[in-house]
């Protein structure tokens, strides 16, 4: 849970959009996969690599792809400043 990331930086990191995550979510555990934070889904990158391990692909949804590797952890926000 220490390395939790919002939905969108997670989408634009994978390429995954948000209608696939909508898609999974019925398959995925709050506060294990994924976790409500006010207004704001945040996720569990790891957690959801080892679901879609898990599930061989069979995610509902066609085959996927997995976001991370165990060692390629996902980074911290870039500062975008105008």
């Amino acid at each position: 849970m220490s390395n939790l990331i919002s939905l969108e930086m997670w989408c634009e990191s994978t390429g995954f959009p948000k209608t696939t995550f909508r898609g999974w979510k019925s398959k995925l555990e709050l506060g294990t996969h994924y976790f409500k934070i006010g207004r704001v889904t945040a996720i569990d990158p790891l957690e959801i690599e080892k679901w879609l391990r898990e599930s061989g692909g069979d995610t509902g949804a066609g085959k996927s792809r997995l976001c991370y590797t165990e060692s390629a952890k996902p980074q911290a926000p870039i500062s975008r400043t105008p």
